[in-house]
C-alpha cells in the first residue's frame, strides 16, 4: 500500500516524523513505543517513517520487524526504508542527478537518513528524531505557557549531572503532545506569532532583526525548532565549553564541583521554561521539527556535527529563518556511559570536515544580493565549487587560510580570558593554557590544515586531493537539491 505525503497548506501541524536508526534495534523499540504514546490523542494524520541505516542486514531485518509489529499494534501509520527502499528511491532520482551524486546524499548514515526523511516529506512539516530518543516529556518547575522573543542572550535552563536519573530530579513528566508543543512556532512567522493570546508573547529582549519581522517589517519564520534535553549532551567531548560566554560561563563559574563535573561527565539538562524564538544559527537534530513546507537545504555527509552545519547553511541560504525551543524536555537516553574519556583537546589536533565546512560557510559572502533560498543555495553551491576547482597551491592556501582564522579567534578569546581580572579561575585558567599551547602547536603542522576524514598518513597532497573531491561533491550536492526536493514531493511514494 502506497503512504502519500499529507499536504496540509498553511498549516504548522506536523504531519511526519523521520525516525533515523542503525544497528540498535532495541534502541529503535523503545523510540516508536514513546512516539506512538504521543500520537494517541492526535486529532489529525500523522505518519511515521522509519530511516535505517544498519550495517548490518541482520540489524535491518530486527528493525523493520518491530516497526511493522508496533504499526500493527498500535495502528500508527509507520513506514520502513531499508536497503530495498533505498535503492527504489535511488533509481526514481537518477534522472536529476548521477547515481554516484545521488549515493552522496543519501547513503546510509545521519546526513543520508534524514536527507531520506525530507525528501519523502517535501512540503509538510517535519520531526527529526533519533533512534536513543525516549519521546516522553519533561518541565522545570518554573515553567510559563509563554512565548519570549529574545534575540541572541541564551534563555533556557542549564544542568550539569553525573547521572541520567540526577538529571530530571526536580523535572516534572508532562503528557503535553510533542507535536502540538512543536506546532505553536514551527513554520509561523513572527508577524502571525505577534497576535498570539496565548500563549502571549513577550519581545522586551528581543533584537532588532526580530523586532521588525514581529511588525512585519520583514519576513522572520521558525524554520527549526528543538526540543529540551536530559541526559546525554551528544557531545563526544566538552572542550568547546571552554569558550562558554553568558548563561554558560556563569554556571561554570558558579563552582569547582559545576566545572569538574560538566568536563567529567556528559550527562546535561537543556532545556528552555517558556517558548523561546532565537535569531541563532545552533542546531542540533537529535528531536527537531523542520518546516519542510518551503525547501530547506540538504545535510551534508561529514561524520561529526552534521546537524551544526545544517543549521549554518540554512542560516546562510535563508536569511528570514530564526529557530525556536519548546519548553519540554525529552530523554537521550544513549547506551554511552555517563562519564567521557580522559579529554585531550581533541579539536586543537585536528581539524574536522565538519569544522571547514562550517568556517567555509560562515565566511561566505554572495557576489550578488539574491534573495531567496533557493538563489542563495545556488550561489553557495557555485562558490564551493569555485574553490573546488582552483588549482593545488591556491586550494590548499584558501583551506589553511579559512582554518587559521578561525582557530586565531580562539587564541584572541584565550588571551582575553587569561589577562589578569578576567575572573577566570585558576582550574579554568589551566585548561585554557593547555588548550592553547596543544592547538599552537599543531597549528605550525601542514597536516593539521587537512580535514582528518580526508587525510592520508602518506602525503598531505592526497589529503587535499580528497578534499577537492568532498568540496566538488558538496558544491553538486546543494546544486542538485532544489531538483532532488521538488521531484521527491511530485513523485517519490513508500510502497
Amino acid at each position: 500500500m502506497a503512504v502519500d505525503p499529507r499536504r496540509i497548506g498553511d498549516s504548522t501541524a506536523i504531519t511526519t516524523i523521520g525516525v533515523t536508526t542503525a544497528d540498535r534495534p532495541e534502541a529503535l523499540r523503545r523510540c516508536l513505543l514513546s512516539l506512538s504514546r504521543q500520537l494517541r490523542h492526535q486529532s489529525h494524520d500523522v505518519r511515521i517513517i522509519v530511516v535505517d541505516g544498519s550495517k548490518r542486514s541482520t540489524n535491518e531485518g530486527l528493525g523493520r520487524s518491530i516497526a511493522q509489529a508496533i504499526g500493527t499494534s498500535t495502528g500508527c501509520d509507520i513506514a520502513f526504508i531499508g536497503r530495498r527502499e533505498r535503492r527504489d528511491i535511488r533509481r526514481r532520482l537518477i534522472s536529476i542527478c548521477s547515481g554516484d551524486l545521488i549515493d552522496f546524499i543519501i547513503t546510509p548514515g545521519a546526513s543520508g537518513n534524514r536527507n531520506i526523511a525530507i525528501l519523502l516529506s517535501s512540503g509538510e512539516n517535519v520531526l527529526l528524531v533519533d533512534d536513543d530518543v525516549v519521546c516522553e516529556q519533561w518541565k522545570v518547575s518554573s515553567f510559563r505557557n509563554a512565548i519570549e522573543v529574545s534575540g541572541h542572550v541564551e534563555r533556557r535552563d542549564l544542568g550539569f549531572f553525573r547521572t541520567r536519573r540526577a538529571a530530571r530530579r526536580g523535572m516534572d513528566r508532562v503528557t503535553a503532545s510533542l507535536l502540538d508543543a512543536h506546532g505553536v512556532l514551527l513554520g509561523r512567522s513572527l508577524e502571525s506569532l505577534s497576535t498570539s493570546k496565548s500563549p502571549r508573547v513577550d519581545a522586551t529582549r528581543a533584537c532588532r532583526f526580530l523586532v521588525e519581522g514581529l511588525a512585519g517589517l520583514r519576513s522572520v519564520v521558525v524554520r527549526t525548532t528543538f526540543s529540551g534535553l536530559t541526559g546525554d549532551a551528544g557531545a563526544s567531548n566538552p572542550e568547546r565549553l571552554l569558550f562558554g560566554t553568558g548563561k554558560w560561563k556563569e554556571l561554570l563559574l558558579s563552582s569547582r564541583d559545576v566545572y569538574d563535573t560538566a568536563f567529567k561527565y556528559r550527562e546535561v539538562r537543556r532545556v528552555a521554561d517558556r517558548y523561546l524564538v532565537i535569531h541563532d544559527v545552533a542546531c542540533m537534530g537529535f528531536c527537531m521539527g523542520l518546516a519542510n513546507s518551503s525547501m530547506a537545504p540538504p545535510f551534508l555527509p561529514t561524520g561529526r556535527n552534521e546537524d551544526g552545519l545544517f543549521g549554518m547553511t540554512l542560516s546562510a541560504v535563508d536569511r528570514a529563518a530564526v529557530i525556536g525551543h519548546i519548553p519540554y524536555a525529552v530523554l537521550h537516553d544513549s547506551a554511552r556511559a555517563s562519564r567521557y574519556g580522559q579529554y585531550a583537546f581533541v579539536s586543537a589536533t585536528q581539524t574536522r570536515v565538519a569544522d571547514l565546512m562550517i568556517h567555509l560557510v560562515n565566511a561566505w559572502t554572495p557576489s550578488t544580493r539574491a534573495a531567496r533560498p533557493k538563489q542563495r543555495l545556488s550561489r553557495l553551491a557555485q562558490w564551493l565549487g569555485e574553490l573546488a576547482d582552483l588549482d593545488e597551491r591556491d586550494l590548499a592556501t584558501a583551506i589553511v587560510e579559512t582554518v587559521f582564522k578561525a582557530r586565531e579567534r580562539e587564541l584572541t578569546s584565550i588571551d582575553a580570558a587569561l589577562r589578569p581580572g578576567s575572573g577566570y579561575p585558576e582550574h579554568w585558567r589551566r585548561d585554557l593554557k593547555r588548550y592553547r599551547d596543544t592547538l599552537v602547536t599543531n597549528l605550525h603542522r601542514p597536516e593539521f590544515f587537512v580535514p582528518i576524514e580526508l587525510s592520508d598518513d602518506r602525503s598531505i597532497r592526497r589529503g587535499y586531493a580528497r578534499t577537492r573531491e568532498y568540496l566538488r561533491m558538496s558544491s553538486a550536492c546543494l546544486a542538485a537539491w532544489p531538483a532532488l526536493w521538488a521531484e521527491a514531493r511530485s513523485t517519490v511514494r513508500i510502497a
